[in-house]
């Protein structure tokens, strides 16, 4: 019974939060009518009207006291047993595993769970994770997955920043900066799952050490998420701050650091295996600096004897859960396969990449292919800049293996970045 009628909502293609949540709104509209209709019997004036004497055998008190009952219930159970049965079936639990529904009124702790870290880490790789971020026209964002080669699915998001940027992404948590206002001011620096729509604004906004090139990621040995920041002061290099989301402090961990930002694009840290990576400036030499989020160190990686750092189209690029360097004008993508070993570095060979008709494409993995999703510059009538297009009107995915395109957004306008989808809350500290 509990795997076949408490779900029956997935059958009839009720699976989203906000499917369920418009249909809980709807029983409570018709609750709201029904028992209006069974008090109304015992109104003085009912009895007195005709068109109330020829619809109450067909509308009896009775029966519109239990229809009402009825939805109210309904209403009830779609908001306290659908939507969390739901996150779990999307988790990929088996439904025999997943509690009956009087558990989530009765055991509050069932519901915790959803959240807890080693639920979420058992369940992470059955979810659909991987999903773009687009700004649309309208200024609106959207996410939509990678791996949906026939029909765009838009999902819009109730966010909507100015100059939004993501500055770094890990487990489904991104951290996502903009403005509040068109003019320039209300700046906030947001974490946010952009699945769940849960997020905190973090107090770091306000903070002026805190104005630099950032990474986001997380820290396994203490169960945390943590934001490191290069602060920049004029034309000297600033302090590395990081701040904790688990314990909502920030603490300094050097003092004047030797590393800037030579490129002046203010970059955002690849999270790969518990370290963030840039590509910055030491001694008028630009190398490959990991930060580890466990012990707040900073470390040098060799980067492979063929690559050129300092050529500003050589991005450092997370594919899997290794790091990686992909030359966007050339298309050479080089592999770290064993963290720190210059020996370990190994090169992906695109064939006829010059002939793809892309601009400065982002380079990602999709059920272990590489792929492009295609991005190219250009002006349309209306005198905006279009991005990510391949005519250039029109942003896609480009599959290496069969040299086809698969996916075409026609109502986007900006790529923004990507995440993978989570149950993880960014709401680690109850004082923030």
């Amino acid at each position: 019974m509990k795997t076949e009628f408490n779900q029956i909502w997935r059958a009839s293609g009720i699976t989203s939060e906000l499917q369920l949540y418009c249909t809980a709104i709807g029983g409570l509209v018709f609750a709201a009518l029904m028992l209006f209709a069974g008090w109304f019997h015992y109104h003085k004036a009912a009895p007195k009207l005709a068109w109330f004497q020829d619809v109450e055998s067909m509308l009896n008190h009775h029966l519109a006291g239990l229809l009402g009952l009825g939805s109210l219930s309904w209403a009830g159970h779609q908001v306290h047993v659908s939507l969390p049965i739901n996150q779990f079936l999307n988790a990929g639990v088996d439904p025999k595993e997943i509690p009956l529904p009087h558990e989530f009124i009765l055991n509050r702790e069932w519901l915790s769970l959803l959240t807890e870290p080693q639920f979420i880490q058992t369940h992470q790789k059955t979810l659909n994770t991987n999903r773009f971020l687009f700004e649309s026209n309208d200024g609106s964002l959207y996410s939509v997955p990678y791996n949906n080669h026939e029909l765009v699915s838009l999902t819009k998001l109730p966010f909507k920043l100015h100059n939004f940027r993501i500055d770094g992404s890990a487990n489904g948590l991104v951290l996502a900066t903009g403005y509040k206002n068109l003019n320039g001011k209300g700046w906030t620096v947001l974490a946010l799952n952009l699945t769940t729509k849960d997020y905190v604004e973090l107090p770091i906004a306000s903070r002026k050490d805190f104005f630099g090139f950032k990474g986001f990621g997380y820290d396994s040995v203490s169960d945390d998420y943590k934001v490191v920041v290069f602060s920049r002061f004029e034309h000297y290099n600033g302090d590395v701050y990081v701040y904790s989301l688990r314990t909502n402090t920030v603490k300094q961990v050097m003092s004047r650091s030797p590393y800037f930002d030579d490129r002046f694009c203010w970059p955002a840290g690849v999270f790969v295996n518990g370290f963030l990576h840039w590509i910055l400036g030491i001694d008028c030499k630009p190398v490959i600096v990991a930060f580890s989020l466990a012990d707040d160190k900073l470390s040098e990686l060799p980067p492979p004897n063929e690559v050129d750092l300092s050529d500003f189209d050589t991005k450092l690029v997370a594919l899997g859960e290794k790091l990686a360097i992909f030359n966007e004008v050339k298309g050479d993508i080089w592999l770290m396969n064993e963290n720190g070993l210059q020996k370990s570095w190994t090169k992906i060979v695109v064939d006829g990449f010059n002939e793809i008709p892309m601009y400065k494409p982002i380079v990602f993995y999709d059920n272990g292919k590489v792929q492009f999703l295609r991005r190219r510059e250009g002006w349309n009538a209306k005198g905006n800049i279009v991005l990510n297009s391949p005519d250039p009107t029109v942003p896609g995915i480009y599959d290496v293996e069969e040299q086809t395109s698969h996916i075409s957004y026609m109502k986007m306008r900006y790529y923004i970045g990507a995440y993978a989808e989570s149950l993880v809350s960014p709401k680690f500290s109850t004082s923030i």
